[in-house]
């Protein structure tokens, strides 16, 4: 079998890589500052070093280099487009074409101009009627430089701006929702958002093959590592969704909790809470989870201190610490290892809880 031709190349994106420009904010900027989440600032400053950048790369041996338009920085405001952004960005291809790599673009990588979302975002039914007049001016100005394109990056990790399931405290990515959106909101939202994002890489296809009909266009997905056998049925179940109604059954499987089997567990030990140590060091500023001992007592249990705790069974996550600290505060309790979900949905379907403060 002949293996398809690879080639090697590096990776760069415009929210991640590109410096700030308080005058042209994308709305990723909006929703990291509303988020508490850090800033960008210069990042890697590839708006004015990209010449080093594109050289480091040759050196390296690369033949394929990718970077991204900045959707804020060709249309600032509705419909005005900014030519010299625009030439900017085709210096960046000639730059690496003379550098003998081919340019990779991606037109849309996880950000979109704050004047978007302020008219609906990219669930609006005029989504890719806005989207295509934004691509039509990039192609119209690089469209004779570039191979290869990219429409949407990574469009199935999209919809987790949309839907938050139910073991996340925070939507993943912009725009995020509030507390009043049902589950069926969420849903109805995700499902526009395919729709617009079919439509739009549609659109986008056409429009760059207009000017360059041997021109490869694709879209990346998000690729979650999982086993094969289990990645082919996610993907066979999600292709085969023929309705709204199939579409939301199927969909409440990471939206909705599951419903546990009973337990006899009347106390638990644990949450999963996040630290700004970790948010400042880790990829878009999300913090990775650390365990963090709590007690949850039942309403009416009679639990007032740690010493309480003798004499009465107490659940904890399995493989955690929090054996020890029992031992250590309340000897003569009875520890009972438990899956903290299956124990907290338990607690609550008898009534209730409040969460004392962290154990010490």
């Amino acid at each position: 079998m002949k293996l398809p031709k690879l080639l090697f190349g590096v990776a760069t994106a415009d929210h991640q890589a590109e410096a700030f420009d308080p005058n042209l904010p994308d709305f990723r900027d909006e929703w990291e500052r509303l988020t508490g989440q850090t800033a960008r600032g210069k990042a890697t400053d590839f708006w004015n070093r990209y010449p080093e950048d594109i050289n480091l790369a040759r050196e390296l041996g690369c033949k394929i280099f990718r970077f991204s338009i900045a959707w804020s920085r060709v249309e600032p405001a509705p419909s005005q487009f900014d030519a010299s952004a625009l030439e900017h960005y085709r210096q960046v291809a000639s730059a690496i074409l003379d550098a003998g790599m081919l340019p990779l673009v991606t037109l849309h990588h996880f950000t979109w101009p704050v004047h978007v979302q302020e008219r609906g975002g990219m669930i609006s039914q005029n989504f890719p009627t806005w989207y295509l007049a934004y691509v039509a001016k990039v192609v119209e100005a690089i469209g004779d430089l570039v191979p290869y394109w990219i429409t949407f990056n990574e469009p199935n990790l999209l919809v987790y701006g949309y839907v938050k399931p139910w073991w996340q405290e925070t939507y993943l990515v912009p725009p995020g929702g509030g507390p009043e959106l049902t589950l069926s909101m969420q849903l109805d939202r995700a499902a526009q958002l395919v729709r617009n994002i079919f439509v739009g890489h549609r659109l986008a296809r056409e429009t760059i093959r207009q000017k360059n009909p041997t021109a490869k266009v694709g879209a990346n997905p998000f690729v979650l590592g999982l086993p094969t056998a289990l990645q082919w049925c996610i993907d066979f179940v999600a292709t085969r969704t023929r309705s709204k109604k199939q579409f939301e059954r199927r969909s409440k499987i990471v939206a909705e909790p599951p419903v546990p089997p009973p337990t006899s567990v009347d106390l638990v030990i644990a949450q999963f809470a996040p630290t700004q140590e970790r948010a400042a060091k880790v990829a878009f500023s999300r913090s990775y989870d650390e365990s963090t001992e709590r007690l949850v007592v039942r309403k009416g249990s009679g639990i007032k201190r740690v010493a309480d705790l003798n004499g009465h069974r107490v659940g904890y996550v399995r493989g955690s610490v929090a054996n020890r600290t029992l031992a250590r505060l309340a000897p003569n309790s009875m520890p009972d290892p438990s899956r903290p979900i299956i124990t907290l949905w338990r607690l609550w379907r008898r009534g209730g809880s409040t969460a004392s403060s962290p154990m010490r």
